[in-house]
């Protein structure tokens, strides 16, 4: 491994939330030729911004990560829990 270098084997640890279960839902058009993807970028990149499969089936994916709700031709939603948004998640 070169100098300088991390190497993430693994995931992280289990992290306990609880969360409201409400969702805030955004609905976008995307372009490309992959909506249901992009739409799944979007959820995960707007909420965690960490590679996915790092993360321990846990209260980080369950309550933290974005959810893709749709995905309608080029018309996407995606939800995020209220909690995060509102910075009141424990």
């Amino acid at each position: 491994m070169a100098a300088g270098c991390v190497t993430l084997s693994g995931v992280l640890d289990p992290t306990d939330l609880t969360a409201s279960g409400l969702r805030l839902q955004a609905t976008y058009d995307v372009p490309g030729d992959d909506p249901a993807a992009t739409a799944t970028w979007l959820a995960e990149e707007m909420t965690v911004e960490f590679p996915t499969d790092l993360l321990a089936d846990d209260g980080i994916r369950g309550h933290v990560l974005g959810r893709v709700e749709a995905v309608a031709g080029r018309t996407v939603t995606v939800s995020v829990d209220a909690d995060v948004v509102g910075g009141s998640l424990t």
